[in-house]
């Protein structure tokens, strides 16, 4: 039996047995091509999720069972269980890591030529696909090489594969075949917690497939019985339902600017062994993620226009990831073609499930028969996992998309159908604009993508910066501020100007973050510039990040004083979405130099940032001022040895302030003695302005 896209069931006899032949021998040489790329390609264990645990762990009798009961985690727990019980039998987790990793990377790519036959064109479409992906993933996922990323694809081909087939009016072992078809739905679904959101949908829609009850009963009863069971004790004896209790954390990742919630302590998670990190499977974890969660929540209600706005932002940062995970990046001649085909194929998905959810709109008596072809299924089932996906997850984009890859191999066409149960033609004339429509799509995403890019600026240097009008020498102090403007939400300029400005009158020096540009190409003027021209100071504009062709956002130094130098430069940079600058300035206040520091950064790279500026700040001479907002969202260990050093002057927004809204912003200074400070709640910035007046020390 051949499985049939063009019919959605098996076809025997409908090909002359060379082309048959033609079609084996292609499998059997992307076989071999996918042994010998994937010869030296290992997976992580699943249970080393986080670096919690090892199959080790529970290699003794009597430990895998209560593992596996207590289990809160995002942890596959038949993965989980299969490597223990490799390393009980055999003294090692390879026959996972190894043997079932390298079967899945290499069958999911098969199982897709095989459905894409007998069409020629899909086949030879697949092929291509099927070689371009799985190179890129042998290069891409050492990053992050986790056994579940290939497992779940490979579980989800198969269960199509056998849908089709016991879809078949004559299939004699419909049953049977259904059954080990629910079988590995269920699997999939105890792969990876998000599951849990389609396979209601997937078996939706296996019922429009199969249209027979019988066959429905012995394709469900094993996912209700093996799925079910799971996430009856996951709700029973954990009161969750997805079984993860970490999902909150992933979410704020992809959600950066919600302030972290208050989180509650978790005093059982200490490492299970040395080397390893603490240990996540506690309830304090799970309640600190449903913290998460319901913060971001109340952010998306509260902000329902701007969150929408970033939804669509992580989904074009995930279309548009390529091949980087973290910060590696692997260089190779596949890697820039595959960064191209995929980023198509992502938006041919989207673009593919939203015209059939216009066809099933357009023809409602018609849906149920679109929801039933496996080819809109596998359509829908990528585009939906790009969406939730995108807007759940931030930093490891490319690794998630290699989940999908063989998906996307099989090329599925939407099938739509017209209210007569016909498929729709395409007429010559229909052909030509939609070749026309597809160029002209290209050229503008191609436009589009270059343009959204985020490119960090590289470091830069000014000279002697002289302000219209002077005034500090006299007083004998001199007043420091730091301000998160908020840039990105000013909504009207004219009266974020006026109020972010009033709070900037009678400042010397003022160090700005999240500042905006000038606008695609830089047509438009800075915020940098519109508040110098605000309150009758200089700037020193340092944006950190380059975008639609222009520097689009960063810090910035107004100044009442002279400065002699400046340099910008970038702040380390791994998981974040942005990137992140330091500005460094020697200013002239009364005969005296004074080193000033601005800077922000990035809630997930948080560590390596605030690391990198504390060395600047101890390592400038005396007398230094450091104006920067160090948001750790709660994580406050990161600035203990720079927030808690006796030998610094620490003015800080961060809580008890009542009132405050966000805060994060601190003026640190040494080599002076502190006067006076204030605050002050201007304009869309959910951080108080920080004001302190500084006497340089005798």
């Amino acid at each position: 039996m051949i499985l049939s896209a063009a019919s959605d069931a098996p076809v025997a006899g409908a090909d002359t047995a060379r082309r048959q032949a033609a079609f084996l021998a292609v499998l059997a040489i992307f076989a071999l091509f996918g042994l010998w790329v994937t010869a030296a390609s290992r997976g992580n264990p699943a249970i080393g999720w986080m670096l919690m645990f090892a199959p080790g762990d529970f290699a003794a009798p009597g430990t895998l069972w209560p593992f596996l009961v207590s289990l809160q985690t995002a942890i596959s727990p038949w993965l989980a269980a299969l490597e223990v019980l490799a390393q009980r039998q055999f003294g090692t987790a390879a026959p996972v890591t190894v043997g079932l990793y390298r079967f899945c990377l290499v069958g999911a790519y098969l199982v897709a030529m095989a459905m894409a036959w007998p069409s020629l064109l899909r086949l030879a479409v697949a092929t291509a696909l099927s070689a371009v992906f799985l190179w890129a993933t042998v290069l891409i996922h050492p990053a992050t090489p986790i056994v579940y990323d290939v497992v779940l694809p490979f579980l989800l081909l198969a269960y199509f594969a056998l849908l089709r087939i016991g879809a078949a009016p004559a299939q004699p072992h419909a049953h049977l075949v259904l059954a080990a078809a629910g079988f590995l739905l269920a699997l999939a679904e105890l792969t990876r917690p998000f599951m849990i959101l389609f396979v209601p949908l997937l078996l939706v829609a296996a019922w429009f497939t199969l249209r027979d009850r019988a066959r429905f009963v012995a394709l469900a009863l094993p996912v209700l019985l093996i799925a079910g069971a799971w996430h009856a004790h996951q709700w029973m004896n954990h009161g969750q339902l997805a079984w993860s209790n970490h999902a909150g954390f992933n979410l704020i990742r992809a959600w950066r600017m919600v302030p972290y919630p208050p989180l509650i302590a978790e005093p059982g998670n200490a490492p299970v062994a040395a080397e390893r990190q603490p240990n996540l499977n506690t309830p304090e974890h799970g309640e600190n993620s449903r913290r998460l969660r319901r913060a971001v929540l109340d952010y998306v209600l509260a902000t329902p226009l701007e969150s929408a706005r970033h939804m669509a932002e992580r989904v074009a940062v995930f279309v548009g990831a390529g091949h980087q995970i973290d910060d590696r990046v692997v260089e190779h001649p596949v890697l820039p073609a595959y960064d191209f085909v995929v980023r198509y194929a992502d938006i041919l998905a989207l673009a593919g499930a939203l015209s059939i959810l216009v066809a099933m709109l357009a023809a409602p008596r018609r849906a149920g028969d679109m929801a039933g072809r496996i080819d809109n299924q596998a359509i829908a089932f990528v585009a939906l996992s790009i969406l939730v996906i995108a807007i759940t997850e931030s930093g490891e984009d490319a690794r998630f998309q290699i989940g999908l890859l063989p998906l996307i191999a099989l090329a599925p066409v939407p099938v739509l159908l017209r209210r007569d149960g016909a498929p729709r033609p395409w007429s010559p004339r229909t052909r030509a604009i939609a070749i026309a429509a597809a160029m002209l799509a290209v050229a503008t995403i191609e436009l589009l993508v270059s343009g959204a890019a985020r490119q960090a600026m590289a470091e830069r240097e000014g000279g002697r910066v002289v302000p219209p009008a002077t005034g500090v020498a006299t007083k004998g102090t001199i007043r420091v501020a730091q301000f998160n403007v908020r840039g990105g939400a000013w909504r009207d300029r004219d009266v974020e100007l006026r109020a972010t400005a009033a709070c900037l009158q009678g400042i010397d020096l003022a160090g700005l973050v999240e500042l905006r540009g000038g606008g695609p190409f830089g047509l438009k003027e800075t915020q940098a510039a519109m508040l110098a021209g605000a309150t009758g100071l200089a700037a020193i504009d340092a944006p950190a990040e380059r975008r639609w062709w222009a520097p689009q956002f960063g810090n910035a130094l107004l100044t009442r004083v002279p400065v002699d130098r400046w340099k910008s430069g970038p702040l380390p940079r791994a998981l974040g979405i942005s990137h992140r600058a330091m500005l460094e300035a020697d200013a002239v206040v009364g005969g005296r130099s004074l080193r000033v520091i601005v800077a922000q950064v990035d809630n997930i790279d948080l560590v390596e940032q605030v690391a990198a500026i504390e060395r600047a700040f101890r390592a400038a001479p005396s007398p230094a001022v450091l104006l920067a907002d160090l948001s750790t969202s709660g994580r406050m260990e990161a600035l203990a040895s720079l927030v808690n050093d006796p030998a610094f002057v620490v003015v800080t927004n961060q809580p008890p302030m009542p009132d405050a809204g966000v805060q994060g912003g601190y003026v640190i200074a040494k080599g002076v003695r502190k006067v006076a400070q204030d605050f002050c709640k201007g304009g869309v910035s959910m951080s108080p302005r920080i004001a302190v007046e500084l006497a340089f020390a005798p």
